[in-house]
């Protein structure tokens, strides 16, 4: 994604806005992979940037729908804490920046949120912990 938006910025000079969108269906092949980085990433609130100032926002909050295209079609996206955000902020110098992430079927969407707003940071934190807990729920 941040070779996507370098290859904009070259393509159409100066960006003002940025929002990436990220849709999976499952685990993407992953496995209980992303759904432990998940977990791990609604530890932190995600860092946005708005007119050139970083803003945290509520993990897995923002719901809204993003239009994937022909065969996806219209998809939920929450908020998450990308690494990309802040690169292409700092390198590409884009002063709105932001990231969002969904995965299918949405009753996932609803457990990542209600993960985020009663699970304490240091819980979502543990590596290990929410290996296990992906690695368990991987049969939903």
């Amino acid at each position: 994604s941040a070779l996507m938006a370098c290859e904009a910025h070259e393509r159409l000079g100066d960006i003002e806005d940025l929002t990436m969108s990220f849709y999976t269906s499952g685990t993407g092949g992953a496995g209980p992979t992303i759904v432990s980085a998940t977990f791990l990433l609604l530890a932190e609130p995600p860092l946005n940037y708005k007119d050139g100032h970083a803003v945290r926002a509520e993990a897995w909050g923002n719901r809204r729908k993003v239009d994937f295209g022909a065969g996806v079609g219209e998809q939920p996206v929450h908020l998450l804490d990308e690494p990309e955000v802040y690169t292409c902020h700092e390198h590409l110098q884009i002063p709105n920046v932001s990231s969002s992430f969904g995965t299918a079927p949405d009753i996932w969407n609803w457990m990542f949120a209600a993960c985020a707003k009663a699970l304490p940071a240091e819980i979502l934190a543990n590596r290990s912990l929410m290996q296990n807990v992906a690695v368990f729920s991987m049969p939903i």
